[in-house]
Order: C-alpha cells, then sequence, then structure tokens
C-alpha cells in the first residue's frame, strides 16, 4: 500500500477510476480522516492506506522483538537471528513513516519529527546489525545496513550512510515474499492496477529509453483496457505481474545510490559516478 499510496501522491501512477475521493488523493486534497491515514491492512483500498498500516507493521514488529528479548535461547530456537529480522522490520516501518509523514507517533506517544522517526530506525537497525552479525545472518545484516544507511542519509549523516551502505555485496536484494489468499501479503501494486484497474502508469513513466531503447528499469505495458475515470488507458508495471509476484524491500543498487550520494557531497565526482555506474549495472545492458 506504501508502494501504490506513494506512487499516485509523486505522479509515478495516476489515478484511473472515476471516484472523487480517488481524484482527491492524486491531487493532495485529502481530508485529516481520509483513508490515506485511518485505513486498514485489508480489503482492496481504492485510497490506499499507509500510516495505520505501516504503524500497524511497526507495532507488530516491536511487539515481537520485545518477546524474544524476554525469551531464552533455549526457549526459542534462533532466537537471536529472528531478534535481527525483527528488529530490521521495525526500523523499516518507522523508516517509511518518516519519510512518508510530517509526523508520527509510536504507542499513542508524544508527536514525533520525521528526524525523530529515523533516530528511532536506526536504534531498531542497531540492534539488528548486532544481532544479524551475531547469528553470522548475511541476508539481515545487509537488509539492516541498508536501512541504517538509508536513515542516517535522510538525517544528513551522508558519511556514516556510506560506511554502511558500501560494504553491502552485489548480489544482495531483500524481498517481500507475497502471497496470494491473504489481502495483507498480496502484491497491491498489481492488485490496484492491473487487477481492479484503479490505477495506472503516469505518461511520463511510459515508454522511456535510454539511449535510443526501452529502459529495462521502466518496463510498462500497456493493456489496452480503458479506466472509468475520462481518458485514462491502464498501463501496469512488468515486474509486479501478478498477486504473488514478490516486491523488493531494498537490494545493492539502492546502497550504491546512498554511496553515490556521500561521494557527491564529500565532491568526490569521480567516486559518485562509479557507485551509480554499479547501482546501473545491475540492469543487463545498462
Amino acid at each position: 500500500r506504501y508502494v501504490v499510496g506513494s506512487g499516485i501522491f509523486t505522479d509515478e501512477l495516476i489515478t484511473a477510476i472515476a471516484n472523487p475521493a480517488n481524484y482527491d488523493y492524486e491531487r493532495r486534497t485529502i481530508a485529516s480522516n481520509a483513508p490515506y491515514g485511518t485505513g486498514g491492512c485489508g480489503g482492496a483500498n481504492q485510497q490506499p492506506s499507509i500510516y495505520t498500516t505501516l504503524s500497524t507493521a511497526r507495532g507488530v514488529a516491536d511487539t515481537a522483538l520485545a518477546k524474544l528479548e524476554g525469551w531464552t535461547d533455549e526457549q526459542v530456537p534462533n532466537r537471536t537471528k529472528l531478534i535481527a529480522q525483527a528488529a530490521a522490520y521495525a526500523g523499516y516501518s518507522l523508516a517509511l513513516l518518516g519519510e512518508s509523514m510530517c509526523s508520527a507517533a509510536i504507542n499513542l506517544g508524544p508527536e514525533m519529527t520525521p528526524a525523530q522517526l529515523f533516530d528511532e530506525a536506526k536504534s531498531r537497525f542497531d540492534k539488528a546489525v548486532t544481532a544479524a552479525t551475531t547469528a553470522n545472518d548475511a541476508a539481515t545484516l545487509n537488509f539492516a545496513l541498508v536501512g541504517r544507511a538509508r536513515v542516517l542519509a535522510n538525517n544528513g549523516n551522508l558519511a556514516a550512510a556510506a560506511t554502511d551502505a558500501s560494504p553491502v555485496p552485489p548480489t544482495f536484494v531483500y524481498n517481500f515474499a507475497a502471497g496470494g489468499t491473504d489481502p495483507r501479503r498480496q502484491n497491491f501494486v498489481f492488485l490496484h492496477g492491473a487487477q481492479n484497474s484503479q490505477s495506472s502508469i503516469d505518461p511520463s513513466f511510459r515508454a522511456v529509453t535510454l539511449n535510443g531503447v526501452a529502459d529495462p528499469r521502466v518496463a510498462v505495458t500497456n493493456t489496452n483496457r480503458n479506466g472509468t475515470a475520462p481518458g485514462t488507458q491502464i498501463w501496469t508495471s512488468n515486474k509486479h505481474a501478478t498477486l504473488t509476484t514478490a516486491m523488493t524491500i531494498t537490494k545493492y543498487a539502492e546502497a550504491q545510490l546512498i554511496v553515490a550520494e556521500a561521494k557527491a557531497a564529500a565532491n568526490d565526482l569521480t567516486g559518485a559516478a562509479a557507485a551509480i555506474n554499479a547501482a546501473r549495472n545491475t540492469r543487463t545492458g545498462m
């Protein structure tokens, strides 16, 4: 829901269904009690919910983390590895809250700024890095390192962000494994666009080319179906092909773009270009 909602807000997607509430969502004229903030994790969510769903994810992960920290290794097999995973997921939930909200709260606590939310996320990632290192869990360690680099960069600490992002290997990718039955686990990009025709790819992201050929990073398809919003055609993202298609949370390319940002800020443009090319080279033909 975050992916679709932020895509609509930032004009990567357009509304394809004739519904005034959907038009309000796209043009960012939503009311304070709109589903964007109050909607839950189930159902079709024509106006994708973000605040409550991310808060639910954060709460579930933090609750699991607290339970795991209270139990013993004898009680829970692979406890340290599970601590790393729960802490990392809590960190990402907080990171996305900080990136998408002007403010948020944790467990009915005080209103927090994005910078404070990023600090909270970093504390979860710190735990995840420590636990994943102890458990020798490379996948979760890299997952947490990129997350921590992301929130450090968000708070302006680019040098530390690059330190975290640099060791992430080129083969690294961390996916959310989607499922077809439970609405909370379905690939919502496919559900909202290809299946329900509620959104379409914005025209500026159709037929994108690079050096005269189709850009493999922006692969889309015209379904030749019309939406109910006047003048809309349903274009879909090829990488979200079914309800059960896995969705990437983070990967090596993101780590390299964080490195590039840090290099550019330090006026190391050659180093920045090398990191950008490392990210590009994860795609065939780039």
